[in-house]
């Protein structure tokens, strides 16, 4: 993915991208989460895959997750690990973006993405 990434944003060189970027560092929790939600969400270990940023303005864009196709459909609990990333993501209004790893099109999917955030 990261070739994929890399190519891509060859045409979009004020757009940078940080991997595995912990989650806690780049949202806000608000209090309708529980105290169990919460801890996973500043955990150190909890992270995103990908952050996309504006590099001049260094605003988050976007969030791509890789999801594995075995791991996150036949995982109870990163099922809803994932399902807390997705709220409080939007609840952050930070855009989140899943590629299966049983997909195909990344390339022309991250560049369609990414043309939605050039301005």
């Amino acid at each position: 993915m990261c070739d994929i990434i890399r190519q891509v944003l060859k045409a979009h060189s004020y757009i940078g991208y940080l991997m595995h970027t912990r989650l806690g560092k780049i949202v806000k929790v608000p209090e309708t989460f529980s105290d169990e939600e919460r801890k996973y969400i500043i955990h150190p270990w909890t992270h995103v895959d990908f952050l996309f940023y504006n590099k001049v303005s260094k605003e988050t864009l976007f969030v791509l997750e890789v999801d594995g196709i075995r791991y996150h459909e036949q995982n109870k609990k990163q099922s809803k690990n994932d399902d807390i990333n997705n709220r409080v993501l939007q609840s952050n209004n930070i855009p989140i973006f899943r590629f299966k790893t049983n997909e195909s099109n990344e390339m022309q999917r991250l560049s369609e993405i990414i043309k939605e955030f050039s301005h």
